[in-house]
């Protein structure tokens, strides 16, 4: 009989690359935190620290509001109805491919919730 092979499960870290450490998304790239914050994001299942994550202030928020209406102003106010629904439809894909990874992860919180009040 045949040896079965099986692929690593949807929440596998071997099926994601994460860099050890995130700043804030503004203007197109990731940029550091003005106040340099940052906070740990953890797998609620293991305990595991996933990454370290930029804590966006008043500042930083205020960059990427001035980030977001330049970007209005300057190219997606300049996209047809169509080129918006082509876009959206694209980040949507996007979305739908992490899915089972995001169904697995909100899974593990709500059991580690559930079972916490029963853990010795």
């Amino acid at each position: 009989m045949a040896k079965l092979e099986y692929a690593p499960a949807p929440e596998s870290r071997s099926l994601v690359d994460l860099r050890s450490s995130y700043g804030l998304f503004i203007d197109g790239a990731f940029v550091d935190p003005v106040g340099g914050g940052a906070f740990k994001t953890v797998n609620p299942a293991t305990e595991e620290v996933l990454a370290e994550v930029g804590e966006a202030s008043a500042e930083d928020v205020d960059l990427a509001v001035r980030a977001a209406r330049r970007a209005q102003a300057r190219t997606w106010s300049l996209v047809t109805p169509s080129g918006r629904w082509t876009v959206t439809l694209t980040s949507r894909d996007s979305t739908a491919v992490s899915a089972p990874m995001n169904c697995q992860y909100s899974w593990a919180v709500s059991v580690k919730r559930l079972a916490a009040p029963f853990a010795t």
